[in-house]
């Protein structure tokens, strides 16, 4: 093939052309290839820090669990205590009253000597 100069000028045109669009898609493509490579690295670093903070999270959540426990058993217990207190409201009035009519009685002196015996035991 024998090319004329003008023939020869136009190759070299396409050819300059044709190397310049490869470089430009070349460059390109690593250009996107590093985009893509950021974004995954990104990602997987905010997925990375969201799963923390959701663990964080649940043992945060467990550890109320566990103290909402520990309140419910002290209701329990006081529940319990405030029942039998209840339960022995009736004697301790009783005692009182038998006490009170028997103080009721004493003339000073014995007073004195029953107040003295009580704080002895």
């Amino acid at each position: 093939m024998n090319f004329k100069g003008k023939e020869k000028l136009i190759i070299a045109i396409i050819g300059v052309l044709l190397i310049v669009v490869l470089g430009f898609l070349i460059s390109s493509y690593s250009t996107q290839s590093r985009y893509k490579k950021f974004y995954k690295e990104q990602l997987k670093t905010l997925k990375t820090q969201k799963e923390s903070a959701i663990s964080e999270h649940e043992k945060y959540i467990k550890y109320l669990l566990f103290q909402n426990d520990l309140k419910d058993i002290d209701i329990r217990n006081s529940q319990k205590k405030i029942d039998s207190l209840v339960a022995l409201k009736n004697k301790v009035q009783i005692k009182y009253i038998l006490k009170y009519k028997q103080i009721e009685k004493f003339n000073s002196e014995q007073i004195k000597k029953y107040w003295k015996d009580e704080f002895k035991n």
